[in-house]
């Protein structure tokens, strides 16, 4: 591809998240559309720290953020720059995951959660001995702070890790 190809392919990836979402199509991102937005691109941020994120984006003080200024902060933000959009589909998909397991919202996975997504990641309906020996394994091997809770950031890792995400 041509370097005005990929800018192009890039610009049109920021189209198709700030459309996704903006939920109520107001042609704006409210802070609780962002909390989703970043929690699907697998950054976990408390009500705070989206506030304090809301008030450096929102550069006109309207209270949301329009697509330039999204745009922009999307072109300087290097965390997301690398993202692209195959890693973006699989790197959604296992947040959607995480966030269906993670069932109180506190953006970390106890025991019982990790087990709902070791049965979804390996297609199992019932787990047996063995399965629940394999899952509180790879818990240990995910939980690299050793609190016993998996945090969003420790399971992508351990889905890096396994080669689940590229």
């Amino acid at each position: 591809k041509t370097m005005a190809e990929e800018k192009e392919d890039y610009f049109e990836l920021i189209v198709e998240l700030f459309q996704k979402y903006d939920e109520d199509n107001s042609k704006t991102i409210s802070a609780d559309e962002l909390a989703g937005l970043v929690y699907d691109l697998g950054v976990y941020m408390t009500p705070v720290e989206i506030e304090g994120l809301m008030k450096q984006l929102d550069s006109d003080g309207s209270g949301e953020i329009e697509f330039d200024e999204f745009h922009r902060w999307w072109q300087t933000t290097d965390s997301f720059e690398k993202l692209s959009k195959a890693k973006t589909d699989a790197l959604q998909t296992a947040v959607e995951l995480f966030r269906e397991a993670d069932t109180d919202n506190s953006g970390t996975i106890d025991r019982k959660e990790w087990l709902v997504i070791f049965k979804r990641l390996f297609d199992k309906t019932k787990l047996s001995v063995e399965d629940r020996k394999l899952a509180r394994a790879q818990m240990k091997l995910a939980d690299t702070d050793g609190d016993g809770q998996i945090s969003l950031d420790e399971y992508i890792d351990w889905l890096i890790e396994l080669g689940v995400i590229a």
